[in-house]
């Protein structure tokens, strides 16, 4: 094949690093059989100090010219030079962009996902590496056995003003709910995870004005939460077809459901509502159907649907019973159980207030110091038990409304002293550089078998 040198001359830079392929390399060798010059040309690349060589003419070699010009042999080695440090430093011009581009390109990608996780907050996050890392620091400090560290790492003061909240009865006040003009009342842990945590917020916010709030004019304080038309009928669905187990108007029924259910009847000859919902497969990554059983139950205060429970007639017309059950109920049998109600909290909040009086009069920094010294004999037991921590990762971290700050999820693997493992998460919040223990639950939500949350629970 006859190639122009210009050509050639081009693939001998290949060719003399041994970088060009095997066809390549038969057509260079095929023209430099027959072209002395750029015989000499390569030979010229392939010198150490290479700093000129003769370049060919352009055009097809069949022969060497003779009679060459010496004025133009003398040309030669300049414009050979030039071209040769010309495609060499486009090479290498290339290569630098190249880099570059791959360079910038990473942070840019890093940006883009922690911005995205930001915006979604959830993951990892600009506002909560530091926290990710102090998390995974503490239980690096616990998997070596540096207890010591540990422990002045850990915070207690959510722990400290948890106990404040109970010997007071802080937390046993109920909270009041408007529905479309209907009052009701829920307890403190229904309001936050079955209807809004800004309840919790509000209501809090309502005890501190003294001129709107007190304990007298409680039963005539504005409702603290109130849904009304279309956003209220979203939530009495949600409570349907998401089997809560609440009270379910016979009237919300007939509105939400319809005639959207199927009529059984169970081995008892009880008539069941079955109503089809989807529930999350967070496994799969998707919606399921589930059907839900409700039943039908009648009270002196009305009718009313309650999912997967069949009530006697008694409990039926029992009000503290209730309220005990659903922790949330009309005005009108929350003011039937409210004196049963207040007399039980009376007494337990005596009873808290006597077996942690100890706690009644220590400073939150003397509290923290007992917690501390527990905390240290815990974790040195556990060690003497051969328990021991095999593998750390990273989880998960997320803003939940009902509590301030990141949430940080670690999963840990435990190895026990019979040697079984299990896998387990670990959840923790960060403030000012400590660690609190907020909860623990395995893959399938339990956390009886998990040794090491036993410690940070039985503290």
């Amino acid at each position: 094949m006859k190639l122009n040198c210009g050509v050639i001359r081009d693939l001998l830079l290949l060719y003399a690093n041994d970088d060009c392929c095997d066809s390549s390399r038969e057509i260079v060798e095929e023209h430099l059989k027959e072209c002395a010059q750029c015989r000499e040309y390569l030979e010229q690349l392939r010198l150490p100090d290479f700093t000129a060589a003769k370049t060919p003419e352009e055009g097809y070699h069949e022969a060497p010219e003779a009679g060459a010009g010496e004025i133009k042999d003398q040309e030669e080695p300049q414009r050979v030079t030039r071209a040769v440090k010309k495609s060499l430093k486009k090479a290498k011009r290339r290569w630098w962009l190249s880099l570059a581009a791959i360079l910038m390109i990473i942070p840019i990608t890093i940006v883009y996902f922690l911005a995205g996780n930001e915006r979604r907050k959830a993951g990892i996050c600009f506002t909560n590496l530091d926290e990710i890392y102090t998390v995974g620091k503490y239980l690096k400090k616990i998997q070596a056995g540096d207890y010591e560290e540990a422990v002045l790492m850990t915070d207690y003061t959510a722990d400290y003003e948890s106990y404040f909240q109970n010997i007071n009865g802080e937390n046993f006040k109920p909270v009041k709910v408007q529905l479309d003009g209907e009052i009701w009342y829920a307890s403190q842990f229904f309001a936050m995870y079955e209807i809004d945590y800004e309840i919790f917020k509000e209501y809090n916010k309502a005890k501190t004005d003294t001129e709107a709030y007190s304990e007298t004019k409680e039963q005539d304080f504005a409702a603290v939460y109130s849904l009304e038309g279309e956003a209220a009928r979203e939530k009495w669905e949600y409570f349907i077809y998401h089997s809560v187990s609440v009270l379910i108007p016979e009237q919300i029924w007939e509105d939400v459901v319809g005639d959207s259910y199927r009529l059984e009847k169970d081995s008892d000859g009880n008539e069941k509502y079955i109503v089809n919902c989807k529930k999350e497969n967070k496994d799969q990554n998707k919606d399921e159907d589930e059907e839900i059983q409700y039943s039908r139950i009648k009270t002196k205060w009305g009718n009313f649907f309650l999912c997967n429970m069949d009530f006697t007639e008694k409990q039926n017309n029992n009000a503290y019973f209730l309220w005990e059950f659903t922790q949330f109920v009309p005005e009108c049998i929350y003011k039937e159980a409210k004196p049963r109600l207040e007399k039980e909290q009376k007494e337990e909040v005596e009873r808290m207030r006597e077996e942690n009086s100890w706690v009644l009069n220590l400073t939150e920094e003397e509290y923290s110091v007992i917690r501390h010294t527990e905390l240290l004999d815990a974790l040195k037991d556990y060690h003497m038990q051969k328990n021991e921590i095999v593998d750390i990762g990273f989880a998960h971290a997320y803003l939940h409304p009902d509590v301030p700050g990141w949430v940080i999820e670690y999963r840990v693997t435990e190895k026990m002293k019979n040697g079984k493992q299990t896998t387990y998460t670990l959840i923790f919040q960060v403030e000012n550089g400590k660690v609190a223990f907020s909860g623990a639950y395995d893959l399938n939500g339990d956390i009886d078998f998990i040794l090491l949350s036993d410690v940070f629970f039985g503290v």
